[in-house]
């Protein structure tokens, strides 16, 4: 007796520790449960992910390639570069970057092809030699983001389509004899600066 008081000291009972037994168990293997779901999930999680940014950059290089067409039918000739379509608000600096992977080397995630006489083989007249006898597979821009990733590859191609493309077929089709040689534009520009940012 302590303090006139009596302490009655008292271990559990079988059931009893059967019961915390069991309880913490099922604790366990619910953490498990979760652990597990999450194993399987995340991987399908990262897919849908990359698939609605693969949509998106497809559709801002789509907005691109139509800046270039309206500048052209606006303008009556073609732009320089991919900095006049932002200088003369055809664009947006924001429009150049696709979502993924940033390069971080102050440039747009986009290559876009601004030869004037690619545009040109669109006619019917071939005066000059320069009708592209395959626009669909004439590349115009593509997200350098993606191509790096080696996953799928936004493009979009001289005859105004837009297709996301699995890695493997997009390289063979830059290598074809019918991209050879093209000279793509990269903006100069640093995400959320002003044009002339340091």
């Amino acid at each position: 007796m302590r303090n006139g008081s009596s302490i009655v000291r008292r271990g559990l009972s079988t059931a009893q520790t059967i019961t915390v037994v069991i309880v913490v168990v099922l604790v366990l293997l619910s953490c498990l449960g979760v652990a597990l779901a999450l194993g399987l999930l995340l991987p399908a999680l990262t897919t849908a992910r990359d698939a609605a940014m693969a949509v998106r950059s497809q559709s801002q290089l789509r907005m691109v390639e139509q800046s270039i067409q309206l500048f052209h039918e606006g303008e009556n000739r073609f732009p320089a570069s991919v900095d006049e379509l932002i200088a003369e608000n055809y664009i947006t600096p924001e429009i150049l970057d696709s979502g993924f992977d940033w390069n971080d080397d102050g440039r747009g995630d986009y290559w876009i092809l601004l030869d004037r006489s690619a545009y040109l083989g669109l006619s019917n007249e071939d005066e000059a030699g320069l009708r592209v006898d395959d626009p669909g597979s004439f590349v115009v821009s593509y997200d350098r983001s993606m191509y790096a990733g080696q996953r799928v590859v936004a493009t979009c191609f001289l005859d105004r389509s837009c297709d996301v493309m699995e890695w493997q077929a997009f390289d063979g089709l830059l290598q074809a004899p019918i991209n050879e040689g093209r000279d793509f534009d990269l903006p100069e520009r640093t995400r959320g600066q002003p044009q002339g940012s340091p």
